[in-house]
């Protein structure tokens, strides 16, 4: 329990200029908040302001490891909530699904050994871009039609649960 408290949340419109949360800290232009304790998963962080960087920081030194983050936001005023699900794998755990290469161009090649229903490509707000049914153990997804930046690729596994993983579509 101790690697999931004693952490900052801090967001920021501006990129982050220091690794060092003091420098982060008193960057003009951030927002943040300390939590002390092992987090509820249902509780949330009332940011009401625009970011576009989000940093978990531990308040000391160590290893801080998260399963899942969850970000919601307003774009462009919008009163509709859009979910961002972002998943950090920890070094115990393992997955099946191997994604490649990254960060992908034209073309992003799934190798999965677990039952995976289906799959979509969202961007940042989470809206979905791309959805594929999965028959095989490995897909080719074509991505030419998609912008550099950053995505979210989720799966449907076939006991209704859902695998959520960043990827990067390059910057060449």
């Amino acid at each position: 329990m101790g690697r999931l408290s004693d952490f900052y949340v801090i967001v920021s419109d501006a990129p982050l200029t220091s690794t060092n949360l003091d420098p982060t800290l008193n960057q003009p232009g951030v927002w943040d908040t300390f939590q002390s304790a092992y987090p509820d998963p249902n509780q949330g962080f009332e940011v009401n302001r625009t970011g576009r960087y989000v940093r978990i920081q531990f308040g000391h030194t160590g290893q801080l490891n998260l399963a899942e983050i969850m970000v919601m936001a307003y774009p462009g005023g919008s009163n509709k909530k859009h979910e961002i699900r972002s998943v950090d794998l920890l070094p115990e755990r393992t997955t099946n699904i191997l994604i490649f290469p990254v960060p992908f161009t034209d073309k992003l090649v799934i190798d999965k050994a677990e039952d995976v229903m289906r799959l979509e490509i969202l961007n940042v707000f989470g809206e979905v871009l791309l959805m594929k049914e999965c028959n095989d153990s490995r897909e080719e997804i074509l991505t030419e039609q998609l912008e550099n930046g950053i995505y979210l690729i989720r799966f449907l596994l076939s006991d209704g649960t859902f695998k959520t993983y960043t990827i990067l579509k390059s910057f060449d």
